[in-house]
């Protein structure tokens, strides 16, 4: 998928993931998403073109960061297991995977979690990035296993790969259209828990009394992940994957 339809979609799959502490914390909601937007571009560092040129300042910082941890996690993964076509870094190889995107986002937060303590400008808001940041990355995977070319989730451990039938090259309205069902779902759960939370008539339709805010985060984690089954299978009817490569 194009790196507008990554943003799009993992920005709306984390409201909808956020929506039971938006009146709660509405800072670390939107740390989350901080970092759900810089993830969502993570995987696709290794393209020939970065992902992150032409977005600011920040960004272009967020992608040095990222093409570095990139290369280190390349030499970690040759320590572990060979690499004789030398495919790892890749379009497609280690940042495609679960695997490869866990250990890149590691050597990312945990450097700069450690840099911001040391100059006393860390506070736990980060913590919630940089969940926000591997959240984004984890996104990119699930959403490339719509397309052509699709993904192998657990790479290099599993050649296993799953696809889809969405061409980043030509029209496609499903990206769109995803996005816009993670964002209708987050209006209708927002709306829905601060209904039942605060309007009396609405009590017989509380399922989520005594529920903590963590309980309802899982839960919302849950059912975004049956919206994205829901994206696979809507994805498997392609239009023309002769000319995808991405």
């Amino acid at each position: 998928m194009k790196g507008k339809d990554h943003i799009f979609i993992s920005i709306t799959w984390a409201l909808l993931i956020s929506t039971p502490i938006i009146a709660i914390n509405s800072t670390y909601v939107l740390m989350f998403i901080i970092g759900v937007f810089i993830g969502s571009l993570l995987p696709d560092i290794d393209a020939s073109v970065s992902p992150y040129e032409k977005r600011g300042d920040v960004m272009r910082g967020a992608g040095y960061a990222v093409s570095a941890s990139s290369k280190i996690t390349g030499k970690i993964f040759r320590s572990i297991k060979d690499d004789p076509n030398n495919k790892y870094e890749s379009h497609r190889g280690l940042l495609h995977s679960v695997p490869g995107v866990f250990v890149a986002s590691l050597l990312i937060v945990i450097p700069l979690n450690i840099i911001l303590y040391l100059v006393n400008y860390w506070n736990s808001g980060l913590i919630i990035a940089s969940i926000g940041l591997f959240a984004g990355a984890l996104f990119h995977l699930l959403e490339d296993c719509c397309t052509c070319s699709g993904i192998r989730l657990f790479y290099p451990f599993s050649e296993r790969k799953l696809r889809g039938g969405i061409n980043t090259f030509l029209p496609d309205k499903r990206p769109h259209q995803f996005a816009a069902m993670f964002a209708v779902l987050s209006v209708v759960s927002y709306v829905y828990i601060n209904s039942v939370q605060r309007t009396p008539a609405y009590a017989k339709y509380n399922f989520i009394e005594g529920l903590t805010p963590v309980q309802m985060v899982g839960i919302a984690v849950f059912l975004s992940l049956l919206v994205w089954v829901i994206m696979y299978i809507w994805s498997q009817h392609p239009i023309n994957c002769k000319r995808s490569n991405r």
